[in-house]
C-alpha cells in the first residue's frame, strides 16, 4: 500500500496549523480544532508511517498485515474527512473571539479556602496511602495501585474540581499563583513515574499563560514534551532497559496504544452493539454509577480509532468521523461563546486529549461533560445567583 497519500495528509495538516499559527498564536491555541489536528498526527499518522517505513516497525507488525492494512484504510478515510473540513473552513478563523473572560465575580475566599481544603485532602491521600506506591521504582506496579487508590479516593475527580476553582481564580485575579494548588498532584505523578497528572498540571499552565494573555504559551508545550520525554528516560534508566531502540521510539505511547489496538483485533476483540455503547455513556454521565467502585466489562481499545473497529456497526463506522467533526464544532461554539464556561471546557477538553485518543473521541467527550457537569456546579450556582439578580 502507498502512503503517499497519508504523507499528503500529513502535510496539509501542518501546512494548516502553520497558517493559523502565523495568523495569531493566541487564537491558535484557543481553536480546539488545532489540539485535535495535533493528537492526531502524533497518535495516528506518526505509527502509520512507523510501522510502514522502518524495519523494526515492518518486524513488528507483520504478522496482523491484513488488519494493519484495514486500520491504514480506514485512516485514510478519516483524516481525508478532517483535512477537507479542516480547510474548508479556514476562513472562519479568524471570525473567533476571544472569550477568556469571567461573566462575574465569586466570593474570593469561597475560592480560596475551597482550594486550600481538596489541596489538604489530596495531600493527606497521598501521604496516608504513600505505602501503597513503589516511588522512584516499578510503574507497572504503581499503575495498578493507583487503579485501586483513584477508585476508593476519588483523586481524579478530586483534581478536576480544584483545577476548575484554580483556573477562576487565574482568571479573575490575573495572577499565576494559583497554580501551586496542583503542586501535591504533580508531585506525586513525578515520584511515580506518572504523565497524566504532569499532563494536567501543563495543560492549566497552557491555559492560564492565554488567561494572562501572554505570548508565551508555547513555552507550556516544550515544557511539557520534554517533562514526558524526561519521565520515560528516568523509568527506563531505574528499570535497567534503557538502549537504542527506546531513544528511538520515546515517547513509546505513541505506538503502543496503536500496535495494541491492531493486536487486540487480531486476536478476536469481543465487539459491543450501539446499544451496549450508549448504556456505558449514560454510565458515565451519571454520578452514582461513575462514583461506584463497579468497574465495566467494556475493555476500551488504546488507539482512538479502535472506537470504530471494536463497534458492531457499519454505520458507526462511516458516520465517525463526522460526529467527531460535530463534538469539535460544539466544543468550538463553547469556547468562542461562553465566558468561564468556555474557559474551563478548553482547559478539561485539553487535559482529557490524551484520554480521547486512547480511549476513544465519543466515550471520551460524554467524559469531558461528566467533569464539566460535576465538578463546576458551584459556578452554575452563583450564574443562576447572577441571573437572578440581573432580572
Amino acid at each position: 500500500m502507498s502512503l503517499v497519500f497519508i504523507y499528503f495528509l500529513l502535510a496539509s495538516i501542518v501546512l494548516l496549523l502553520a497558517k493559523q499559527f502565523k495568523s495569531s498564536q493566541y487564537l491558535f491555541y484557543l481553536n480546539p480544532f488545532n489540539y485535535f489536528y495535533i493528537f492526531t498526527i502524533l497518535y495516528l499518522i506518526v505509527p502509520i508511517l512507523f510501522y510502514s517505513n522502518s524495519i523494526s516497525g515492518a518486524y513488528l507488525i507483520e504478522p496482523y498485515v491484513d488488519i494493519h492494512n484495514s486500520y491504514l484504510l480506514y485512516s485514510e478515510y478519516f483524516i481525508s474527512i478532517l483535512a477537507i473540513h479542516g480547510l474548508i473552513r479556514q476562513s472562519f478563523i479568524s471570525n473567533i473571539r476571544r472569550p477568556l473572560k469571567i461573566l462575574f465575580r465569586i466570593d474570593k475566599s469561597f475560592l480560596f479556602y475551597s482550594s486550600c481544603l481538596i489541596t489538604l485532602y489530596i495531600s493527606l491521600v497521598i501521604l496516608i496511602n504513600h505505602s501503597n506506591f513503589d516511588f522512584f521504582g516499578n510503574r507497572v506496579v504503581n499503575v495498578e495501585n493507583y487503579a485501586y487508590f483513584n477508585s476508593k479516593f476519588k483523586l481524579n475527580f478530586a483534581s478536576y474540581v480544584l483545577v476548575g476553582l484554580v483556573v477562576y481564580q487565574i482568571a479573575s485575579t490575573s495572577k499565576l499563583k494559583y497554580i501551586s494548588f496542583l503542586s501535591p498532584i504533580l508531585i506525586f505523578d513525578l515520584l511515580t513515574f506518572g504523565r497524566y497528572y504532569l499532563f494536567l498540571f501543563f495543560s492549566v499552565l497552557l491555559i492560564s499563560f492565554l488567561l494572562l494573555n501572554r505570548k508565551i504559551p508555547i513555552l507550556a508545550v516544550g515544557l511539557l514534551g520534554v517533562s514526558i520525554i524526561s519521565v520515560e528516560f528516568i523509568r527506563a534508566i531505574v528499570g535497567g532497559s534503557l538502549n537504542f531502540d527506546l531513544l528511538v521510539i520515546i515517547p513509546g505511547e505513541l505506538l503502543l496504544t496503536y500496535i495494541h489496538t491492531i493486536k487486540d483485533l487480531y486476536t478476536g476483540q469481543q465487539l459491543i452493539t450501539p446499544s451496549e455503547y450508549f448504556d456505558i455513556i449514560l454510565a458515565k454521565l451519571s454520578f452514582i454509577s461513575s462514583f461506584s467502585n463497579e468497574i465495566s466489562s467494556y475493555k476500551p481499545p488504546q488507539n482512538f480509532l479502535g472506537e470504530v473497529f471494536f463497534m458492531d456497526s457499519k454505520i458507526f463506522k462511516y458516520t465517525y468521523p463526522f460526529l467527531v467533526l460535530l463534538i469539535l464544532e460544539f466544543l468550538y461554539f463553547i469556547v468562542n461563546k461562553t465566558y468561564f464556561l468556555g474557559i474551563i471546557t478548553l482547559t478539561f477538553y485539553v487535559i482529557l486529549l490524551p484520554v480521547l485518543f486512547r480511549n476513544g473521541i465519543i466515550i471520551g467527550f460524554f467524559e469531558l461533560l461528566y467533569y464539566l457537569i460535576y465538578a463546576v456546579p458551584w459556578y452554575f450556582l452563583f450564574l443562576l445567583h447572577y441571573t437572578g439578580q440581573k432580572k
